[in-house]
């Protein structure tokens, strides 16, 4: 849920950036990096602090399955 949330959050930031009306649907770079700019909202922080953890996760899965293969 959380990887959602800041998902939606980022997409709604960047989608923001485009000027214009329902007419524009390119946005210069200058304006979508100033979109992405500082305040970040607080599921966009969290899902960083996520990462290790899923790296952790998965190097515990890679160890699980290196110890099967020796074992057979």
């Amino acid at each position: 849920m959380l990887w959602i949330t800041a998902g939606t959050q980022l997409l709604t930031a960047v989608l923001e950036a485009i000027p214009g009306g329902a007419e524009t649907w390119i946005a210069p770079p200058g304006a979508i990096f100033g979109a992405l700019a500082p305040l970040y909202a607080p599921a966009l922080i969290a899902v960083l602090l996520t990462l290790p953890a899923i790296r952790h996760v998965d190097g515990i899965a890679v160890i699980d399955r290196l110890r099967e293969v020796v074992a057979s």
